[in-house]
């Protein structure tokens, strides 16, 4: 895939990604909260490749937090890289599956009397557009606490 990057504000980034996701937070009464640092400098980027990365995202954290729960949507800037974090008071994601999670096709839900819709590939493409922009991915959870996601991007990609 190639990458067609452009100057992007990561505040609209977020601001379209949380338009998405918006119906879905207030349905199941989840608290959203978003903390985009004043005056962030502009990403370097392929603006589809970050909207899906955060949507994909966003959906998972949705999916696995209760009703009531609460998720959070911060950006940053820290040592010349973009830092996205969503963090969520969810399910989380047991220990032994966390080195898997971006694999094709892997879930972090394993009960079979919790139906989830998808294919199992959100984190296997995110991912990859992370990779496509030499970014990184970390992915920190603790069962029944919940899970931060980091996506950490070059702000100046050449």
């Amino acid at each position: 895939m190639k990458l067609n990057k452009e100057e992007i504000s990561a505040e609209e980034i977020v601001k379209d990604c949380s338009r998405f996701i918006i119906k879905a937070v207030s349905t199941k009464d989840i608290r959203y909260v978003v903390d985009v640092s004043a005056h962030l400098p502009s990403l370097h980027a392929d603006k589809r490749a970050i909207k899906q990365i955060l949507i994909n995202l966003l959906s998972n954290a949705v999916k696995y937090t209760p009703k009531g729960g609460q998720i959070d949507l911060s950006a940053t800037v820290s040592k010349g890289h973009h830092v996205f974090e969503i963090r969520d008071n969810g399910t989380g994601i047991p220990k032994e599956k966390l080195p898997h999670l971006t694999e094709a096709f892997v879930r972090g839900e394993t009960d079979p009397h919790k139906a989830q819709e998808g294919t199992g590939l959100g984190l296997a493409i995110v991912k990859s557009l992370v990779d496509l922009h030499d970014g990184e991915l970390t992915i920190e959870s603790e069962v029944d606490k919940g899970t931060v996601v980091t996506v950490s991007l070059p702000s100046d990609i050449g």
